[in-house]
Order: C-alpha cells, then sequence, then structure tokens
C-alpha cells in the first residue's frame, strides 16, 4: 500500500481504539440473568458469547444477531461506562498525530468526543464524525463523504483503520480510501467475502499500525 501522500488516518472507535471486553462480558451476563429470571430460560455464557461470533463472522449485527438467533426479544442495555482505552491506544495516537491529521468515524450514541476527552485521547483528535450526532451510520458511505468532506481530503489521501470488514473496510474501499483491518474484538472473526471486503493492510493490534504509518 503506497502511504506517500497519506494525510488523514481515520479510525472507528469500538474495539478499535476502544476496548469494549468489559461492557460486553457484563452485558452478557445481565442477558443471561434477565432471560433465567423472568423466563425461566437457561444459557451459557460460552453459549451466547460464541453465537455473538458467529453473528459477527456472517456480517449480522453481533449482539442483535445473536439475541435473534437465540430466540431472545429484549435487548439488554449496554453500559458503555465500563468501555476503556487499549493500553496501547494513546502512545499510537500520539506518534501518528505527528505525521498525520487524526479523524474518528463510528457508530456512536451522543457524546463521543466527550468520552474521548474522558480518556485522555481527543488531544489527539483532530475531527470527530459520530452517527449519533449526524443520524447516519456505518456501513451508508454518507458518513465517510462527510468526513472527508470535512476535513478537505480526498479519498485516495486517506486511510480507514478498523475493526469490521463489513462497516469500516468495505465503504471506505468503495470510495478508494486505503484501508487497514485490526483485528481485534468479535470483529476478528470476518473473513472478506470477496475481494471488495479485503484490507490493504491486517494487523493484530494497534501497535503494528506504527510498522507500515
Amino acid at each position: 500500500m503506497d502511504l506517500e501522500n497519506i494525510e488523514w488516518l481515520f479510525f472507528d472507535l469500538g474495539y478499535t481504539l476502544i476496548n469494549e471486553d468489559n461492557a460486553h462480558r457484563k452485558r452478557i451476563n445481565d442477558c443471561i440473568t434477565y432471560q433465567q429470571e423472568n423466563y425461566g430460560k437457561l444459557f451459557t455464557y460460552e453459549q451466547v458469547y460464541n453465537e455473538i461470533c458467529r453473528a459477527s463472522s456472517e456480517y449480522r449485527q453481533q449482539f442483535y444477531g445473536a439475541m435473534e438467533s437465540l430466540g431472545i426479544k429484549e435487548k439488554t442495555p449496554y453500559p458503555k461506562e465500563l468501555e476503556f482505552p487499549f493500553n496501547d491506544a494513546e502512545k499510537v495516537l500520539k506518534e501518528l498525530n505527528n505525521k498525520y491529521s487524526i479523524g474518528i468515524i463510528a457508530n456512536q450514541s451522543a457524546g463521543a468526543q466527550g468520552r474521548l476527552k474522558n480518556f485522555g485521547l481527543n488531544d489527539y483528535i483532530d475531527l470527530c464524525i459520530s452517527s449519533a450526532e449526524l443520524g447516519i451510520a456505518k456501513p451508508d458511505i454518507k458518513i465517510f463523504k462527510l468526513a472527508l468532506k470535512r476535513a478537505c481530503c480526498s479519498a485516495g489521501n486517506s486511510v480507514m483503520i478498523g475493526d469490521r470488514l463489513d462497516n469500516d473496510i468495505f465503504p471506505a474501499k468503495q470510495l478508494g480510501m486505503k484501508t487497514i483491518h485490526v483485528k481485534q474484538g468479535f470483529g476478528a472473526y470476518q473473513a472478506p467475502v470477496s475481494e471488495e471486503y479485503k484490507a490493504d493492510i491486517t494487523v493484530n493490534n494497534l501497535t503494528e499500525l506504527l510498522k507500515y504509518l
């Protein structure tokens, strides 16, 4: 991948910069408890977790897709307060921000920039595009186009970095952006279904980005 003319790096948040393990663990356990107490249905943690992984691998909604497969109608709330940055997130962003402008394109609830500030990451972010504020969510390419427009950057001079092939890599490639798949979280179970879903570069964590950027 030719990175000579890259000006902007755009990151996803969940399972890219932000570790959601604790939040998903509590959500799954809350779901299991609720089903048992209210319906007498017994699910194991492994059963629900594996179904989420399967939903992701099939390019379906992860939690909600798993709930549908398991016959669970209630949508247990997601405890966003349990999220935290990956250990290498600040170090990597700080180093990359010396060379590139940094943007966020994420499907997030309102207040994403405030959460980035609380995480100590906002100083390295030049632009934050959140689905809740815009009413547009990935994989709709409109949210990517808007980010590029606000950044005054062409698609060919940008890189999209995310954990999901369906939400991050595929739509970004449609616009001509360079792409990097970070295999963290449930998105790690996704494999490209065609060349259009194949990232230019695949890494296992944020630190590995520094080998290429």
